[in-house]
C-alpha cells in the first residue's frame, strides 16, 4: 500500500503537529505494509533524509520566489507533488497540517482545530488567506477527516456540514518519555537549568496569544512572595505568533523563568519534577501536554474550555481561563494540600490508560486500510 504522507512539519523545530507527523512517518517507515512516501515542499524521500536537488542553483531561485508569495508557494509545491504521486501510482496521500496540496488522488486530512474561526485576530493576516482560500475546498475533495476530540469532529460537522460518519476521532497518546521519575532521575538536568525537584510550578505551550500566558502570569505575581521564591513559574515551549507580548510579561515578572523549546527528554524530566502542571489555554482540539503530566505524576490544572474536559475528565482542576483568582487559589490548594495532590496524581495516573502508547499511530494505519478496503 504506497502512502504519501505530507512530512514538511518536520523541516522546523518541532511542536505539535511536527510530533505528529514525526510519528506517523516513522510508523510507516517500519511498517512492512506500507510503501511510505515522504514530501518535504519539493523533495521526495522514503526516509527522513534529504535528497540533493538535481539542480541547485534553480532550486534556490524557486524557494527565494517561494517565500515572497504564498499563492506562488502553493502553485510550485502542488505542481512538484503531482508530479510525483502520478509517476508512483499513490494509493493514499494523507495531510496532517489542515490543507492539502490539490491533487486527483484520494486523501485523507487531519484537522487538529478550528482556532482560526474563533480567534481570527491570534493569527499572521498570511495564515488566514491561506485557511480562507483553500480550507473549504479541502473538505470539499477529502474521502475522510482524522481529529482528535469529539469537540472539533461536531465544530466541523456544525461549521461546515461536513458528514459525521466521514469524521474518524483519533485520541493522542502519551510518548514513552513521560512516566514517574525520582528526584534523583531529575538531578542532572534539573541542575542544568538550576531547578530543584517538586519545587517549581510548570507550564509547557507555544508562546502563542491562545495559550492564554497573560491569566497564567497575572495569577502567579499574584501570590505571597514567598510562595514566588520558593516555587518558581517555569514556561517551556517555541515562541509563537505575537510572541513578544508574552515575553514581556515573563521579563516584567518576578521568578518567571522561560527556557524556550527544549529536546524532549529534558522537557519530559522537567516535567517529571514539577509540583504543579498549569495549562490555561484558552481553546485546543486535544491538548496533549496536561497528560503528559499525568502520566509524568504530577497533578494538572487545567482551562474548562474547548476540548480539554473531554480529555481530562476528571483527573485535573478544571477551571475558567480567565478567572486569575481563582488560577492562583488552586495553585496554592495543590502545593499545600497534600490530599489533594495526592488524589490528582492517583487520578491522573488512571487517566492515562486510555491513553495508551501507540494507540494514535496503530488507529490512523487501520484507517487506512479501511479507507481503501472502501474505495475497491
Amino acid at each position: 500500500m504506497k502512502i504519501a504522507l505530507n512530512a514538511s512539519t518536520l523541516l522546523t523545530p518541532k511542536a505539535g503537529i511536527g510530533l505528529y507527523a514525526d510519528k506517523i512517518a516513522r510508523a510507516l517507515i517500519i511498517n512492512p505494509d506500507y510503501d511510505v512516501h515522504l514530501f518535504f515542499k519539493g523533495y521526495w524521500s522514503k526516509n527522513f533524509i534529504k535528497q540533493n536537488s538535481k539542480n541547485f542553483l534553480f532550486s534556490k531561485l524557486i524557494n527565494k520566489l517561494k517565500s515572497k508569495s504564498l499563492r506562488f508557494e502553493n502553485v510550485i509545491d502542488t505542481f512538484y507533488f503531482n508530479k510525483y504521486v502520478r509517476r508512483i501510482d499513490i494509493d493514499l496521500y494523507h495531510e496532517p497540517n489542515f490543507i492539502p496540496y490539490e491533487t486527483s488522488i484520494p486523501t485523507l486530512i487531519t484537522i487538529h482545530d478550528l482556532s482560526w474561526i474563533h480567534y481570527p485576530n491570534f493569527f499572521f493576516k498570511e495564515e488566514l488567506i491561506k485557511f480562507n482560500n483553500y480550507f473549504l475546498k479541502s473538505l470539499s475533495k477529502a474521502v475522510n477527516i482524522i481529529t482528535h476530540s469529539n469537540f472539533i469532529k461536531k465544530e466541523i460537522y456544525n461549521n461546515f456540514s461536513y458528514p459525521l460518519d466521514k469524521i474518524f476521532v483519533v485520541n493522542e497518546d502519551i510518548g514513552e518519555f513521560f512516566f514517574l521519575r525520582r528526584a534523583v532521575d531529575c538531578t542532572s538536568v534539573l541542575d542544568k537549568y538550576n531547578l530543584n525537584y517538586k519545587k517549581y510550578i510548570l507550564c509547557i505551550n507555544t508562546l502563542d496569544l491562545r495559550k492564554n500566558y497573560k491569566t497564567l502570569i497575572r495569577a502567579y505575581n499574584s501570590l505571597d512572595k514567598k510562595i514566588q521564591e520558593e516555587y518558581p513559574l517555569v514556561i517551556i515551549g517555541m515562541k509563537g505568533r505575537y510572541f513578544e507580548a508574552t515575553i514581556n510579561l515573563i521579563n516584567n515578572s518576578s521568578n518567571v523563568i522561560y527556557l524556550g523549546h527544549l529536546p524532549t527528554d529534558e522537557l519530559s524530566i522537567i516535567l517529571s519534577g514539577a509540583a504543579v502542571f498549569t495549562y490555561p489555554s484558552l481553546y485546543e482540539g486535544f491538548g496533549i501536554s496536561p497528560l503528559e503530566a499525568m502520566a509524568s505524576g504530577v497533578p494538572v490544572i487545567c482551562s474548562n474550555t474547548s476540548s480539554l474536559p473531554e480529555v481530562i475528565g476528571d483527573a485535573g482542576v478544571l477551571i475558567d481561563p480567565l478567572d486569575v483568582d481563582l488560577w492562583s487559589k488552586e495553585i496554592k490548594n495543590i502545593i499545600f494540600n497534600k490530599d489533594i495532590k495526592e488524589n490528582l496524581i492517583n487520578l491522573g495516573l488512571k487517566r492515562i490508560k486510555s491513553f495508551p502508547k501507540n494507540s494514535c499511530v496503530n488507529q490512523i494505519l487501520d484507517i487506512y486500510k479501511l479507507i481503501l478496503k472502501n474505495r475497491l
